[in-house]
């Protein structure tokens, strides 16, 4: 299920079974609607309060979902049958529950962890919600500031898994990009300028957003500390870049085996790849390898910028270059590593209609 995402400060409970083909609704559309209104501007959080309703709105309508503004989820409760979620005017009852309310919002949530409670995550998994991702091979190349929350979050889910992370948690250059990726014909405010003064604009678009999460420096490196003390399933990889990636036949399935730049070769089942770039740009990381030859479409679906390539189902991307900075690549990822991975196996475990309640 690819559920229009912004901003992060809603929760999503999916309600009922929808084919994925029944959700025509999408970013672009949207933008037709309100022709005034950029991608670039939706991506800045810079809208008004009545075009984010609508948006909401819209976004409900394509998977038959509703949309409760203004309200304050006050209690969650387990038992047998699932969920029961008490807001400030509603009891609703739902089988699975995904939290995806952003780094640091308590408009909606009284208080807010980056990591759902572990009861949640193993009630989860006791609907069987969570099964395929029991026993993968998982590598994640970036994240973020919620690295080590995502990390912990997919170990609890049973996956094994590897980890490329900087200690400074952003900005960091996990993959080789080819010179032309910065291309000044796609952002404006780059035309002119030369790759590093482009690089540099981008960089202070993305630190000074309002969308940074607000973990220091500090508390990042803490927390990976504490993550690799106590989960001796992940394993992090702080001095390393991916220099190559490509998919293998291995005992009739299909991996992928990943370089590294100190030589080291790896087969992993999944790879995801928060690094925050744009996807649907021409210029990719890798274009020298068959991975990425013919795989990229005008095609491919525009909701949340999350993109799984045509024909290729192992790979996954989340990130709008600069655009979304690391604050929607944390929603994003926390949203669907929640959720299964839909976009990572492309195998859709439970295709839901989903319930938003945001505090617009």
């Amino acid at each position: 299920m690819r559920v229009a995402h912004r901003r992060g400060q809603e929760f999503i409970i999916p309600i009922r079974s929808l084919q994925e083909a029944d959700i025509p609704w999408n970013l672009q559309s949207f933008t037709q609607q309100h022709p005034l209104m950029s991608d670039d501007m939706l991506s800045k959080d810079n809208l008004p309060k009545e075009v984010l309703q609508d948006y909401y709105r819209m976004s409900a309508e394509a998977v038959n979902a509703r949309v409760l503004l203004g309200e304050k989820v006050q209690m969650i409760d387990i038992d047998p049958q699932g969920f029961l979620l008490t807001t400030s005017n509603y009891s609703i009852r739902a089988k699975y529950l995904i939290i995806s309310t952003g780094p640091v919002n308590h408009k909606v949530f009284p208080e807010w962890t980056y990591s759902l409670p572990p009861n949640l995550c193993q009630h989860s998994i006791g609907h069987g919600l969570f099964n395929k991702l029991n026993g993968k091979k998982i590598l994640l190349v970036g994240g973020g500031h919620a690295t080590p929350d995502i990390a912990c979050r997919m170990w609890e889910l049973g996956v094994n898994i590897t980890v490329v992370v900087r200690k400074d948690g952003l900005r960091a250059n996990y993959l080789p990009y080819p010179d032309d990726y910065i291309n000044p014909n796609k952002w404006d405010i780059n035309r002119g300028l030369s790759i590093d003064e482009r690089l540099s604009v981008l960089r202070k678009i993305t630190l000074e957003g309002p969308w940074v999460t607000p973990r220091s420096l500090k508390e990042f490196e803490e927390a990976i500390e504490v993550s690799q003390t106590t989960n001796n399933r992940i394993e992090y990889l702080t001095r390393t870049n991916v220099m190559s990636c490509r998919i293998v036949q291995n005992n009739d399935c299909e991996q992928v085996e990943v370089t590294f730049n100190n030589g080291r070769s790896e087969l992993f089942d999944k790879v995801i790849c928060a690094t925050g770039f744009k996807p649907n740009a021409r210029e990719l990381p890798f274009t020298t390898t068959e991975i990425w030859n013919n795989q990229v479409s005008e095609g491919l679906p525009h909701l949340n910028n999350d993109y799984s390539f045509q024909g290729n189902s192992n790979i996954y991307f989340s990130g709008h270059f600069a655009q979304l900075g690391p604050r929607g690549i944390v929603d994003s990822i926390l949203h669907y590593t929640q959720y299964a991975t839909l976009a990572i196996t492309n195998s859709i475990v439970e295709k839901e209609t989903a319930l938003h309640v945001s505090n617009y």
